[in-house]
């Protein structure tokens, strides 16, 4: 971002580990340190004129974790029992807490991800999006998705994305097709004793969800703001 001339900050929890005795992580979201230092960050942008992309950690709310969440698209909340289930729940409702304070102040953001992620049927994200039309009409939040491999990833993988800004459409770049060549495999497929197909993920996968195949087309759209705007990536935690 900083590359492409833009003011800009970051703030992912992998900047930054909680050590011993620490009882805060300033890089994580879920943590009072953490949530403050994200509102300092949207605040210190130019109103009217800067943007804040969300990459929510998207491995608890995947199809590849419902053995163990009990997501599903009716049951988007999960099995909150579980920590890792929990710790999700929390992270995305405070990244849409954080959706307000930006849209509040007239900034653009962006929120990512997989395409079987069920994030976007999560009551609390829906109640946001409900909010937005109720104030704004039907342009208060635009989604759109795409083939991340249209940007360089090294398998297709679908994506989705919402924003308040109707350039995400761009994103978008038609039907895929199939070309010549090697696929790589990244997952491996099994039954259990049950008869029940199983999948896990292979070495290949972790290379498909890095967020930033596309990130720099999402900067050159502009998504609404101008050349010198204040950028912000909450990119939060390992998707």
């Amino acid at each position: 971002m900083r590359n492409k001339s833009f003011k800009s900050g970051r703030f992912d929890k992998k900047y930054n580990q909680r050590h011993p005795g620490h009882r805060s992580n300033f890089m994580d979201i879920n943590d009072p340190s953490g949530f403050l230092l994200a509102c300092y960050f949207i605040l210190r942008g130019c109103p009217d004129n800067f943007f804040a992309m969300f990459a929510v950690m998207c491995s608890s709310f995947t199809k590849m974790n419902a053995g163990t969440s009990k997501r599903s698209k009716c049951s988007s909340m999960g099995f909150d029992a579980f920590p890792s289930v929990s710790y999700s729940n929390k992270l995305l409702e405070r990244s849409v807490l954080l959706i307000y304070l930006v849209t509040a102040l007239g900034g653009t953001w962006f929120l990512e991800q997989p395409s079987q992620s069920v994030l976007e049927y999560y009551p609390t994200f829906r109640k946001m999006l409900l909010d937005l039309f109720n104030v704004q009409g039907g342009d208060a939040v635009f989604d759109t998705r795409w083939w991340m491999c249209q940007y360089g990833a090294p398998t297709p993988k679908r994506h989705y994305a919402y924003s308040n800004s109707d350039k995400i459409y761009l994103l978008n770049q038609g039907k895929l097709y199939v070309k010549c060549g090697q696929r790589s495999q990244t997952v491996s497929r099994k039954r259990n004793a049950e008869g029940k197909q199983c999948y896990t993920g292979a070495k290949h996968l972790r290379p498909t969800e890095c967020p930033g195949c596309c990130s720099c087309q999402v900067w050159n759209f502009g998504l609404g703001f101008s050349g010198h705007a204040g950028v912000m990536g909450f990119y939060i935690g390992p998707i």
